[in-house]
Formats: structure tokens, sequence, C-alpha cells
């Protein structure tokens, strides 16, 4: 299994190794790929980060390409009514990748990408904190909105920031 680690931070998005790719528009592989949502932990507080980890697993036996968007892939938290908190609109599209980008997932294998992300409305372009509660996470190809095929819901909660 490959992993690519992605860090946002003023606003662009690293990834590991030299060079730059850049970001174009991806066309999703439709339901030929399977993605799943892992997270380093399960309670967090604005403030700390999160890892979120997305795995895209291609099933068949014929290599799979994901376009050549970096990343190729998003996600959403959505609040415990469904409304969409994070991260900010069109946040995928300030992304610039460092490095080699290997968006080919090979025929029975698996390609993990990793966000990191706080708790906050909108995160990305805001500072305030989402409110005490849980909220669900899923993945799909980055766009506005994201494109099948999506994760499952991953729980998250979210506590209030130590006074």
């Amino acid at each position: 299994m490959m992993r690519l680690w992605c860090i946002r931070g003023s606003g662009t998005l690293f990834a590991a190794l030299l060079g730059t790719t850049a970001c174009g528009d991806v066309v999703g592989p439709g339901p030929e790929v399977e993605l799943e949502v892992t997270l380093s932990q399960a309670l967090v507080v604005p403030g700390e980060n999160v890892t979120i980890s997305i795995a895209v697993f291609n099933p068949g036996e014929h290599d799979v390409s994901l376009g050549d968007r970096c990343p190729p892939l998003g996600f959403r938290v959505i609040d415990e009514d469904g409304r969409r908190v994070g991260p900010a609109f069109n946040w995928e599209s300030s992304f610039v990748c460092l490095g080699e980008v290997i968006n080919t997932v090979p025929a029975g294998e698996s390609i993990v990408y990793a966000f990191l992300w706080s708790p906050y409305v909108d995160y990305g372009s805001s500072n305030t904190p989402l409110p005490p509660g849980m909220y669900r996470i899923y993945a799909g190809f980055a766009g506005e909105p994201l494109r099948p095929p999506f994760s499952d819901r991953v729980a998250i909660q979210v506590d209030a920031i130590p006074r």
C-alpha cells in the first residue's frame, strides 16, 4: 500500500517529495473503485489536527486512473442535521502538490491520501470553532459537489475548547 501525505497550510496542500504537479480537472473512475475513510482519532477539539486518510481500493483486474487532479479526492464534514460545515467551499481547488503524485491504482491494490483537518466552520477560510457535537466525515472525488463513488460516513466527536 502506498501512502501520499497531503498537508494543507497557508492556502496550499503539500505532498511529499519535490517538484510540482498542477491541479487539473478530474473525471471520477465511477464504481470501479471503493473509498474508505479512517481517522487518526475519533475525538478532537478545535486547534487540534486529525488526520483523515482516504483509501482508494481497486478490486478490479485492471489498473484504474483517478485523473490528473492533485489530489483527486476530497472530503466533507456534515453536522447532525446533514448540513455541510466544512471544509470551505471549493477548498480543494487551492491545492498544489509537490513531488510525483501517483493517481493510478493498480489492480487489487490501494492508494491512501491523507489530509490534516481541524474542526473549524468552513475550515480553510474561517477561525470559528465547530460547536461541540457529533459530526460525520465522508469522501468522494474532488469538486463542488463531491462526485461518486462515496465512502461510508465516519463519526467524529468534537469537544469544546478547554478554558
